[in-house]
């Protein structure tokens, strides 16, 4: 009886196993690009189709079904004729074949995906893309993402965790210190409110090392490319576009004094960003107001520092909780 469930258990994983559908990958069709590139483009393809859930079958395979139906390269894939699609169909298990065309033109490469059915020979119409990248290197940052879309990239990985990168400000006037403190002011908002994060201290040796800068005009494919840096699902990105801190004289008629007031302004929005696709999922506005001199705290002998961090700590824990309800919908 032993013998006989473990020969069902290992008969079922076999035909687990066996039930994967086999997907080919053309080589690609280039135009004015170098021989050199289009190698490399055709290996990001295999690296990237498929993501477990297809079994790509080798480049000698795939010369050898092209031959059979009367190819002598890929190019004609996606001009079969009647009696070229009858030949594809009768391959057995092959489910997909990737077709693909890549171009420059100046400096910026356009890039066609298709997918052909080899059930039928037939162009999938809501299986094709078109893409224009300026390098290489960001096709490559994009290119699961577009796989993807079409149906046949890796399945997108979940990390249970986002980061908090530095904050782009766009106001004159802040203290130096101030990403800083709104970074640690915000993380330890959102830890407080369960959301597992990167640790700050590896995040920014991390994008360092790999030498990005500065993320104020960022395009999605180097968000995707820092998601997978930091291993994480989402990323969190304050914009401040004001900060004050300012004394303001105001004159009493009853008293017939002058006093002099304290106040604090900040004012902007945290972005939630997708780190699979580099899209914007969510933004949260805020603006903050705080008269120094109603606390019941002493404040005079606080710096400007001083100041900004209690503004700062004023405003991230109430941004926070709207930030953390948008990630907990994801």
């Amino acid at each position: 009886m032993k013998n006989t469930v473990l020969t069902l258990l290992f008969g079922c994983c076999a035909l687990t196993v066996a039930a994967a559908d086999k997907l080919a990958v053309a080589e690609p069709v280039g135009s004015s690009v170098s021989p050199e590139e289009l190698k490399v483009f055709w290996g990001m393809l295999e690296a990237d189709a498929g993501g477990g859930q297809y079994e790509l079958i080798t480049r000698s395979a795939l010369q050898s079904m092209l031959t059979e139906i009367g190819l002598t390269n890929s190019s004609g894939l996606v001009n079969l004729n009647s009696e070229q699609k009858a030949k594809i169909s009768q391959l057995k298990g092959v489910k997909y074949i990737l077709a693909s065309n890549i171009g420059k033109l100046g400096s910026r490469y356009n890039v066609t995906l298709m997918v052909l059915d080899a059930s039928t020979g037939a162009i999938r119409s809501d299986q094709r893309t078109s893409v224009t990248v300026g390098s290489m290197d960001e096709l490559a940052d994009q290119l699961k993402v577009i796989l993807r879309d079409i149906g046949i990239g890796p399945a997108e990985r979940r990390f249970g965790r986002s980061a908090v990168l530095a904050p782009v400000i766009r106001a004159s006037g802040a203290p130096g210190s101030l990403g800083q403190d709104i970074v640690v002011s915000l993380e330890n908002a959102l830890l407080d409110r369960g959301i597992r994060l990167q640790n700050l201290k590896t995040v920014t040796p991390i994008l360092t090392k790999n030498g990005i800068g500065s993320l104020a005009e960022a395009e999605p494919a180097l968000f995707t490319r820092i998601g997978e840096l930091l291993r994480v699902d989402d990323l969190i990105q304050v914009s401040v576009s004001r900060f004050s801190l300012r004394r303001e004289k105001r004159y009493i008629e009853v008293t017939r004094r002058e006093v002099v007031r304290h106040l604090g302004d900040m004012e902007g929005s945290v972005r939630i960003i997708s780190a699979q696709t580099g899209e914007v999922v969510g933004a949260v506005p805020f603006k903050q107001k705080v008269n120094f001199d109603q606390l019941a705290a002493e404040t005079r002998d606080w710096t400007a520092e001083d100041y900004a961090r209690y503004l700062i700590d004023q405003t991230m824990p109430q941004v926070c909780a709207k930030v953390a309800e948008k990630l907990e919908k994801k």
